[in-house]
Formats: C-alpha cells, sequence, structure tokens
C-alpha cells in the first residue's frame, strides 16, 4: 500500500490506550508505525484474532488503511471509497472498504464452490426502459442509458441515470441521483472511477447519432440499429463528463436528483462509426480513447482536452476494429482486428505505440488470433485500476509487492459460430514484482486456455468480461431482444504452466486470502454452471417480458436484470452484506467522548 500522509486524529480513547508510557511495549509504538510496518504484514486471520484482545484493538483494526490493504490483495476492479482527512478516525462510512473485503471473499467462496447459488434476490419496479447498463465496482452505484414514454402523444424522452443502491441487505432499494436528458438514445456507453484534476470522480462517455445536414428525417432512426450502415445519413457525436463523487454524495444525502454533469468533451461529428470506447490512463493522465472505424484510432487528454491521432495500416480495404484495451504501463493499446481477404475473415491481436500522426502505422507486435471461421464477437477483460491511482487518493493503491505476485492476466473471450464455443485466451504479465504490469502479447499466448462448446443448446449465450470471474447468461431469442433464461459462473482452469514467464516459481492458481482450513488446495475444476437458489418467481419475470441488458459487478457479486414491459430490475447477489458490529459504534462514540 502507498504510505498514508494524512494527519492523525485519533479519539480519545486510542490516544490514552497508545502512549509511550504504557505498560505494553506494543502500544508504545506510535499508532501510524504500528499500522504501516506492523498489521500490514499480518494475514486477515490474524488481523480478526488481534481484534479480540481487547477494545483498542477492537477498534484499530477497523482502520482502513488496513483493509485497502486487503483489497489491494484481491486484485479486483477498484471502487470509490470514502476516506477521512484524517487517519485513525474511525469513520463509519470508510467501513465500506472491509464490508466489501468480507463480500468479495463470499463471493469467491460462492463463485469456486461445486454449486454456486445466489443468495438473495431483489425485484422491483422501475419506470425506465433500460438500453446499455455498467455495475460499477463495488455494487454500489450503477450508470445506465434508458429510455421513457409517457404517452402515445409525447415523444420519447432519452437519459444517462446514474443509481445508488441503498438499504438493508433484505430490501435494497435504488436512489435516481442523476437524470441527463441526452435527447436522443445513448450508445457504447462507459463509465469509470477516475481522479480528474485530484478529485475522485464518475466519468462517463458516450455517443450518439445525429442527421447530416441536408439528411434530416431521410431515415427512422429509431428503425435502426447502431451497426446498421447508416454514415451516409447521420453523424456520430461523442460526449464525454463526470460528476464528482462529493456531488454524489451530497446528492443521496439530500435525496436530490442531479440533471447537469461536468460536461468535458462534446466532440464535433465524426463521418465514421465510432466504436470499442474506453475510459483509462495515460502516464498518470485521464483518457478517453475510442476507434473511427473503420482503423483509427483517437485519443483525448480528459485534462488538457487535446486529440491525438493513430490511424492504423490494414492489409486489407475490408476490414475494422472489434475490441480495444489500453496497456496503461507500456504506454501502448491493444487491438483485436478482422480483416476480410478473398471472401475469407481472418483475426488477429494488434498492439501500437502511441503516435500522433496522419500516416498509417504498422502494428508493432501482430499475432494472428482464433482458426478460420466466423466469431460474432471478441471481448477483452478491463484492468483492475490498482496501479493507475496516485498515492494519497481515496482509491487501493499497491507500491510494495510481496515476492512473486502475479498481476491479473488479460483474459480475450472469443465467442465462435462454428462450432458455437466460447475460447478464452490469456496474456500474463511478465514482471511478478513489479508494481505495474507489462505484458508480452506473443503467438504462445493464443493457444485457447480453455473452451466451452454449447452446440446443443438451443439458445444464445452471452458472456460479460472480467478479471477473475465472468458471468455467462443464456438468452432465448423468442422475443425482439430475447429473455434470459440462466446465468451462469463461469471458472476455467488456469493451466498451460509451459508458458509461465517465472518458469514455473509461482501457481497460475490465485491463493485465497482466507483459507478454510490446514489441507486446503484451492484447486478449482473447470466449470459453467448454473447459478442456483434463483426463485421460479424471478425467472417467471424473465419470461413474462424482454430483456433489455444484464450488468455484473465481479468485486460486489452483483447482478442486474432490466426487464420490460412491465419495466423491472432483478438484483440477483452472490454474498450477504456484514454489517459494523454495534459495540464498534458504541465503543466510538464513548472514546469520541459522545
Amino acid at each position: 500500500m502507498a504510505q498514508d500522509t494524512r494527519p492523525a486524529a485519533p479519539p480519545r480513547f486510542l490516544r490514552e490506550s497508545f502512549h509511550r508510557n504504557s505498560g505494553c511495549y506494543l502500544r508504545r509504538v506510535p499508532l501510524a508505525v504500528l499500522v504501516d510496518n506492523i498489521l500490514l504484514q499480518l494475514s486477515l486471520a490474524d488481523i480478526l484474532s488481534l481484534r479480540k484482545v481487547d477494545k483498542a484493538f477492537f477498534i484499530l483494526t477497523h482502520e482502513v488503511t488496513i483493509w485497502k490493504h486487503f483489497f489491494w490483495q484481491l486484485d479486483m476492479p477498484t471502487p470509490f471509497f470514502y476516506e477521512n482527512p484524517y487517519r485513525f478516525a474511525i469513520d463509519p462510512r470508510e467501513f465500506d472498504c472491509e464490508r466489501l473485503v468480507a463480500r468479495s471473499i463470499m463471493v469467491e467462496d460462492n463463485w469456486r464452490s461445486t454449486y454456486t447459488r445466489a443468495v438473495h434476490v431483489d425485484t422491483f419496479a422501475f419506470g425506465f426502459e433500460f438500453f446499455e447498463m455498467k455495475v460499477m465496482p463495488g455494487g454500489k452505484y450503477i450508470v445506465a442509458s434508458a429510455t421513457r414514454w409517457l404517452s402515445p402523444d409525447v415523444e420519447r424522452e432519452y437519459f444517462v441515470i446514474i443509481l445508488q443502491l441503498c438499504g438493508p441487505p433484505d430490501h435494497i432499494a435504488p436512489k435516481m441521483l442523476l437524470c441527463l436528458n441526452t435527447n436522443t438514445r445513448v450508445h457504447r456507453l462507459q463509465a469509470r472511477f477516475m481522479l480528474l484534476e485530484g478529485e475522485p470522480s464518475l466519468v462517463m462517455a458516450f455517443v450518439t447519432i445525429r442527421y447530416k445536414r441536408g439528411h434530416e428525417g431521410s431515415i427512422d432512426l429509431t428503425g435502426y440499429e447502431y451497426d446498421d450502415n447508416i454514415e451516409a445519413n447521420v453523424d456520430y457525436w461523442w460526449h464525454c463528463g463526470d460528476i464528482s463523487m462529493t456531488d454524489l454524495e451530497v446528492a443521496a444525502r439530500d435525496s436530490v436528483v442531479l440533471e447537469t454533469w461536468h460536461s468535458i468533451i462534446a466532440n464535433h461529428g465524426h463521418d465514421k462509426r465510432i466504436d470499442c470506447l474506453v475510459l483509462g490512463m495515460r502516464n498518470d493522465t485521464p483518457i478517453a480513447a475510442f476507434i473511427e472505424q473503420p482503423n483509427k484510432l483517437m485519443v483525448y487528454d480528459l485534462n488538457t482536452y487535446g486529440s491525438e491521432g493513430l490511424p492504423f495500416h490494414s492489409p486489407s480495404p475490408y476490414s475494422w476494429v472489434r475490441s480495444l484495451r489500453l496497456l496503461t504501463s507500456e504506454n501502448r493499446v491493444m487491438a483485436i482486428r478482422t480483416w476480410r481477404i478473398n471472401g475469407v475473415d481472418q483475426h488477429s491481436v494488434e498492439v501500437y505505440d502511441y503516435i500522433n500522426t496522419a500516416v498509417p502505422q504498422p502494428p508493432v507486435i501482430f499475432v494472428p488470433l482464433g482458426r478460420d471461421g466466423p466469431y460474432t464477437s471478441f471481448m477483452i477483460s478491463e484492468p483492475t485500476q490498482m496501479t493507475e491511482f496516485p498515492a494519497n487518493s481515496p482509491f487501493p493503491r499497491a507500491t510494495n509487492i510481496p515476492s512473486h505476485h502475479l498481476h491479473p492476466p488479460i483474459s480475450i473471450y472469443a465467442m465462435r459460430q462454428t462450432p458455437r464455443s466460447i475460447e478464452h485466451y490469456l496474456i500474463w504479465a511478465l514482471d511478478a514484482d513489479s508494481v505495474s504490469p507489462t505484458y508480452q502479447v506473443q503467438s504462445s499466448c493464443f493457444i485457447p486456455t480453455s473452451r466451452y462448446i454449447y452446440e446443443t443448446f438451443n439458445w444464445e449465450v452471452e458472456m460479460i468480461p472480467a478479471v477473475h470471474r465472468p458471468l455467462v447468461y443464456n438468452s432465448h431469442p423468442i422475443r425482439e431482444w430475447g429473455i434470459v433464461t440462466d446465468l451462469r459462473r463461469y471458472l476455467p482452469r488456469l493451466r498451460s504452466l509451459e508458458r509461465a514467464p517465472y518458469d514455473g516459481k509461482a501457481s497460475f492458481e490465485r491463493a485465497p486470502l482466507v483459507r478454510r482450513s490446514w489441507h486446503e488446495t484451492w484447486q478449482p475444476t473447470r466449470a459453467l454452471s448454473s447459478i442456483g437458489l434463483i426463485p421460479d418467481s424471478v425467472f417467471s419475470v424473465f419470461n413474462d417480458a424482454s430483456t433489455y441488458c444484464v450488468g455484473w459487478d465481479e468485486t460486489s457479486g452483483r447482478v442486474c436484470v432490466c426487464t420490460g414491459p412491465p419495466y423491472k430490475m432483478t438484483l440477483v447477489d452472490m454474498a450477504r452484506d456484514i454489517q459494523p458490529s454495534q459495540y464498534l459504534d458504541i465503543w466510538r462514540d464513548q472514546s469520541a467522548g459522545r
């Protein structure tokens, strides 16, 4: 963990318990030294045992620095955590980090178990029709594009909304924090927690379609999909903006619905379709990047609003980019491209250096991907962001890497038509002991680590990629949008030790943060099994209406399925929330003199 430089302001009880004249030598150590140099070296089981010593250690072991350290060890996508300006204040809002660590451990146990199950399901009515959705890391916020049609005489209204999921674990309810009117439907929605000019923010980006001048009303945009060939009639506009986390917390506290955001960029129209929109970091600078099809990368600096363009060299006039990922540590970008030669589609993984140029650039790394044959889609897992945030930010940040620490691999998922299957490729980081991972893309990486064939299914299989726990769901196309017939966990065996970058010094299997018994081996079995214990009443909701979108957060183990009409939102939780001990509240008030 990064060194915490916040000024210390411990409550009175801790000041009276930890001082240089104490009879216990351990209590003579300054609190900052005790936490940063001793407690951060202990295991989670040791911390929980230390919590039982007495009231002072019970309070001290709730310090958020300790739990951010454990969260970093989980290698999960990074949420926003409230951070008190002072250390050791034991603020109730800082308990979210400890709660999420416990929840993520329960999700891991559930995900790797023989029978993965849902532990809680909530369904509630919602007056919006959803198109796209992002369940943010931590499972507390949802960002979605939606529409509302009040009556046949009134035109549809389109929005980008932010929901906060609040309430007790057995009765969660959504609270709307932002309702941004976009005038037209939003496409390619992306959202990410980022630091903008040092302030934690929720950054959102999306694309809208507008008629070109002279083509107004030439086609009915509601009758076309985004991928249809309508470039002769429309321009593609992309928008990027943010809401500070402070504003979101104030809106949640005061039950206010915001109607505006801080618009960063509202870009002019592009003649070509915009795809593969991503948000990320480059040289500690927040950026947004997208592909202007077929082969041009655009990168925008979200601090200075400057832009760069990088056209890709194309071996064929019929080529397009299918997926994109920023390689933050290497200052490069990785793209999956498809090109058509003599009527046959070929696929490749290509890596490019960031160069602001008008001359088409060849890739610095080119690796053919997959076999001949049609692929419906390619997906790349997103980074955890653990190495993207600077020190002294309210996000977990790693600096001291344990020996042989394995950075999460990059997963590439290819959905294949013949045979109908999921192909999973892994790209491992080369440097185990560094703060920032470096990935070596080479041909040996692109032998499928696992393949799951579902040729016998009578429905389509969709996947939401993730760092460690991708979610798979079956959709039956009996209606315009299809219905969800099953939710499945995807858990492959991470094999292929002959390609290990450390010559087998470290296992590819990720060790758990908590072991349940001394003889535990923690070797998962390759499986793609249904998530059980979902009530039949919930699946009846799915079957009675079309499914508009599915969201998934692997950190909290929360699935969100939106259906309609009638428009409903269903939350499926793979773990329970823990609540703060009542003793913590009582003793914290006593130590503060209340």
